[in-house]
């Protein structure tokens, strides 16, 4: 039996019935976004980087002319705002005084850490991956369990996060003046497809790389699992709300990432991680159930030993 790891596992099924999207979208090539940080012109009372994603254009000169337009209108405040090409990895820097060259330099080099942080985890999945199958092979052969028990039959549908969570709260900017107004929102745009890579170092300059927006969620995911995930291998991919604050470091707090659904990009190692969470919260639920069955317990106890000491007196 072939042991099934990173390397060899089938993709996640596509979506049946409809074309995938291509990976370079029509007419969408650079994108407006607003950035903050602790220097920066737009502060965070966190001191870490954040980003907000006004628009999608296929020109810089289009983007520019909307920013300036809603501006204008008093629909969007008139912290600064800057044109990226998307499929490019940005820096968020923490002061003004970051030259291009630093940040080109910055964005290689947490890109490559990235990369080897991701091979180590990779590595150290299939060892463990590698390990649980011979448990179960041996568990099969004596007869604990059968050959086939431990492969989920049923796999779940793929599911992306609505990225990490952020608000706007976390920004000093947090006043109606601060929001993106309805009229300044872009129509068919609402959701945007996008990566993230922490800066662990002290400066805290964490990076974002934008792909491409959907009127509907569900679009957005389509194009992430059935599209962007094959150029994309080694960076974990999300969907989010556009025109709101996004803080990345978010995503790298303690339990965030078992917080948010999930999708793996093979097909049996996501079934069979997603049948080992699923597990985890069918324990976890049983457990509140039992806490909660017992503090009912006590109480009504309570409540009996109130009434016979109160016919006693």
């Amino acid at each position: 039996m072939l042991a099934v790891n990173t390397e060899n596992a089938a993709r996640t099924s596509r979506a049946e019935g409809v074309e995938p999207y291509p990976l370079h979208l029509p007419n969408q090539s650079c994108a407006l976004v607003q950035i903050a940080h602790k220097d920066l012109h737009c502060s965070t009372k966190s001191g870490r980087a954040g980003l907000r994603v006004l628009g999608i254009f296929d020109a810089a000169s289009k983007a520019k002319k909307h920013f300036k337009k809603c501006v204008k209108r008093g629909l969007v405040s008139g912290l600064p705002a800057f044109v990226v090409s998307l499929f490019e990895t940005n820096v968020i820097p923490s002061c003004k005084e970051r030259s291009v060259e630093y940040l080109a330099e910055k964005a290689e080099r947490l890109q490559s850490e990235y990369a080897e942080k991701m091979k180590k985890k990779k590595a150290l999945f299939d060892e463990n991956l590698e390990k649980r199958r011979e448990i179960r092979d041996e568990e099969a052969k004596s007869g604990a369990r059968k050959p086939d028990e431990w492969t989920p039959k049923n796999k779940e549908a793929p599911k992306l996060p609505p990225a990490a969570e952020a608000s706007g709260s976390d920004s000093d900017d947090d006043d109606d003046e601060a929001e993106v107004k309805r009229d300044a929102e872009i129509r068919n745009q609402r959701f945007v497809a996008l990566s993230v890579l922490i800066d662990d170092g002290p400066e805290q300059e964490d990076a974002f790389t934008l792909y491409g927006c959907f009127d509907r969620e569900s679009d957005a995911k389509r194009y992430v699992n059935d599209t962007l995930s094959d150029h994309e291998e080694q960076r974990h991919l999300f969907v989010c709300d556009m025109y709101e604050w996004l803080f990345p470091y978010t995503i790298a707090q303690p339990g965030m990432m078992k917080k948010i659904p999930f999708s793996y990009h093979h097909e049996q190692l996501n079934a069979y991680m997603q049948n080992k969470v699923q597990q985890k919260e069918k324990v976890a639920a049983f457990k509140r159930a039992m806490a909660e069955r017992e503090k009912d317990k006590q109480e009504r106890e309570a409540e009996a030993q109130g009434t016979v000491e109160s016919k006693e007196s």
